[in-house]
């Protein structure tokens, strides 16, 4: 009877793993920190391409969050931090949507134009709360590409999104965080900067050994998982 229940309990297990998401980790390098994030190529594959393409070349380096909103979203991924004048990233052609995943914290998508579900280009947010009753039924819902992955990702998440906004410019800047700036000419300093984007792992392929079952959390230890 053991043996059966634990032949039973592995092809369970296997078949729960077969269905889990596979992509890569990336890393978010930012003066306030690093955001790690889970990109979900099963969910939104065309979108995933999208986004790893701007990476790939660079275009994401030394670029800006130009947009908080309190207890909503942080984004960026549209100027590059170079002063005076936050000059725009390059756009490449529109990405189809892929709306899937729900738009819940911690999780990162693509922001467009609001009258064409298929108009993201380069710009991505981070939610900083459940935002899904807003954003999920809206323009075709919001593509959700990656999630973060670990607590201290969204402690820096909070953190960026706690930098106060001046309130001093104009749209699209209108609600950029600034670091200790009260007025005047902004310096380097008061930018809340992406040094740079890129992947940092795989997830590794969990097995089931001669041993039995194992945790979950014993495969990378990304996110919350259930005992």
């Amino acid at each position: 009877m053991m043996l059966r229940l634990s032949i039973f309990l592995c092809l369970a297990l296997s078949s729960l793993y077969a269905q889990t998401p596979s992509g890569t980790v990336i890393r978010f390098t930012t003066n306030l920190g690093n955001i790690d994030v889970l990109l979900l190529p099963e969910s939104a594959p065309k979108t995933v391409e999208n986004f790893m393409k701007y990476v790939n070349k660079g275009a994401y380096n030394n670029s800006v969050f130009h947009r908080s909103v309190k207890n909503f979203i942080i984004q960026g991924g549209g100027f590059q931090a170079v002063l005076p004048s936050l000059p725009p990233i390059a756009q490449d052609a529109p990405v189809v949507n892929e709306y899937k995943e729900s738009n819940i914290r911690g999780t990162l998508a693509m922001a467009k134009l609001g009258s064409d579900p298929n108009s993201a280009t380069n710009q991505w947010f981070f939610s900083l709360a459940n935002n899904a009753n807003i954003l999920n039924p809206q323009n075709g819902g919001f593509t959700v590409f990656g999630r973060i992955v670990d607590n201290a990702s969204l402690a820096v998440m909070d953190k960026i999104a706690a930098v106060p906004l001046s309130g001093s410019f104009t749209s699209p800047f209108d609600e950029i965080p600034l670091i200790d700036y009260t007025s005047g000419t902004l310096v380097q300093s008061n930018l809340v900067v992406v040094q740079t984007i890129g992947p940092i792992a795989s997830l590794p392929t969990p097995t089931i050994s001669d041993a039995g079952v194992v945790s979950a959390g014993a495969f990378g230890g990304y996110g919350v998982v259930a005992p």
